[in-house]
């Protein structure tokens, strides 16, 4: 990881790519009102064109077990059918440190090494990977999405060393808010 330092103008479009990304970093479900998830029984994937990749079958294979643990059995004529999307893009992280051109200094006599700092803003700029997964269950009758779950969570050692569990954390976490089946 390397640290630069860049000045304000240059920084700008970073700034707004950092500030758009941390708009949109939260974990985010939503459902429709009058979706009752007791009706529905049994759950299909959507058709993937070609071949998946390995991060889509962990998905499917977490977000199975989740389905399953919640009463719902999968069908070839299922009641819903499950989008689930995996991607990594990267991200830029961005603290910044102003400085106004002086510095109080603690004792007199080191007052002169703090008068000289230039004005302006400085930045470290560090760039790290983040996964997002976002599942969606869509009523095949009504054709429609009753049902969203996001998570996204920084790809790291750990994460490329026990992908596995990586995925059945992110899917648990995206349907904390599943609705219960209890009817």
């Amino acid at each position: 990881m390397t640290f630069r330092k860049f000045s304000l103008f240059s920084l700008l479009p970073l700034a707004i790519t950092a500030l758009l990304t941390l708009c949109g970093c939260a974990n985010n479900t939503s459902s429709q009102q009058s979706a009752s998830m007791a009706q529905y029984r049994t759950f299909g994937f959507v058709p993937q064109n070609g071949t998946p990749s390995r991060a889509t079958s962990l998905a499917h294979n977490a977000v199975s077990q989740e389905l399953m643990s919640r009463g719902m059995m999968p069908s070839d004529n299922p009641d819903v059918l499950v989008n689930v999307h995996v991607f990594a893009n990267r991200q830029v992280k961005m603290p910044r440190n102003s400085n106004l051109g002086f510095a109080a200094a603690r004792y007199p006599y080191l007052e002169e090494y703090y008068n000289n700092l230039p004005p302006g803003y400085h930045a470290n700029v560090s760039q790290y990977t983040e996964g997002h997964l976002t599942v969606d269950i869509l009523d095949t009758r009504q054709k429609r999405v009753v049902w969203r779950g996001q998570a996204n969570k920084p790809v790291t050692r750990r994460v490329l060393n026990n992908p596995t569990r990586a995925m059945d954390q992110a899917v648990g976490e995206a349907f904390r808010s599943f609705p219960s089946q209890r009817r």
